[in-house]
């Protein structure tokens, strides 16, 4: 679903995980495990870190395409925040993801916020009936 890698952490920002650190990424699109079968999940969320500015969030979306909100990120410079939103029922096929201001590498100064996620968590993917 996602691709990552590890990358240093220049600000002396807090890591959830050691382990590896997501790039830019326009969102996942869930499928049936182990198929490429389309599927809908109840919600999902994932940690970030070191979110400065209000441009960070997730938009989640229906099967139709219809969108389901659209929800900001908690700010939390050089700490980390989570974000996560729940459905009663399996609705979401597909989040879109804004992270901050600017890709990693390059300019990371003052006036550009770098946000990453790490340790994603969502439902499981349930086949679209119908």
């Amino acid at each position: 679903m996602v691709g990552s890698h590890e990358v240093p952490c220049a600000h002396g920002c807090h890591r959830a995980s050691e382990q590896r650190r997501s790039d830019p990424y326009p969102g996942p699109t869930f499928f049936v495990p182990g198929t490429q079968e389309p599927a809908l999940v109840r919600g999902f969320g994932a940690v970030y870190t070191d979110v400065d500015t209000e441009h960070t969030a997730f938009e989640y979306f229906a099967a139709d395409g219809t969108s389901l909100g659209s929800y900001a990120v908690p700010l939390s410079d050089r700490g980390l925040s989570f974000l996560g939103v729940a459905f009663a029922e399996p609705i979401v096929a597909r989040v879109r993801i804004e992270y901050g201001t600017e890709a990693l590498g390059g300019d990371n100064g003052t006036d550009t916020d770098v946000a990453v996620m790490d340790d994603f968590i969502f439902g499981e993917p349930r086949a679209i009936e119908g």
